[in-house]
């Protein structure tokens, strides 16, 4: 597992810097085969530069707004998992299309998700990490998320 701090940027065709890793993709592509299994329906890339994820296609609509958060540790390490509060804008936003907006969070132990309408924004906090990795989102405001909100998938 690559420490966060230790990440090495790759770039966006226009040298936006993404950091994206091999672990990442990897992660990304096995939740994604896993969710869509489980939820009868095709993920798609959003955009490499979006704050979310994927959009779910079934029968030809959009059924739901996907983010993704992979963690290194198990799912009852801590109390909370902390989603960033951009990510949870967007999630909230996007469920204007009326498709709702899912934050799943891949632990060690499971794969676990909740509507974005079960988060409350009020445990809103500043955080991140202490060493700037990549730009001013290293440190920014996020939500903590208590586990007990979380279904196993």
């Amino acid at each position: 597992m690559t420490d966060y701090a230790s990440r090495v940027a790759t770039a966006h065709s226009d040298g936006t810097p993404t950091f994206c890793s091999d672990l990442d993709k990897y992660n990304e592509s096995d939740v994604k085969h896993i969710l869509e299994k489980k939820w009868g329906c095709t993920l798609h890339d959003v955009g490499l530069m979006h704050p979310i994820d994927w959009y779910a296609v079934r029968d030809g609509r959009v059924v739901a707004w996907v983010e993704l958060k992979s963690r290194s540790h198990a799912r009852s390490k801590y109390p909370t998992v902390f989603l960033n509060f951009r990510k949870w804008w967007a999630l909230l936003c996007h469920q204007q299309t009326g498709a709702p907006g899912i934050w799943v969070v891949r632990f060690t132990d499971g794969i676990y998700f909740v509507r974005v309408d079960d988060i409350s924004p009020n445990r809103l906090r500043i955080g991140g990490t202490t060493t700037r990795v990549k730009s001013q989102t290293d440190i920014e405001p996020l939500i903590d998320v208590p586990i007990d909100v979380l279904t196993r998938v």
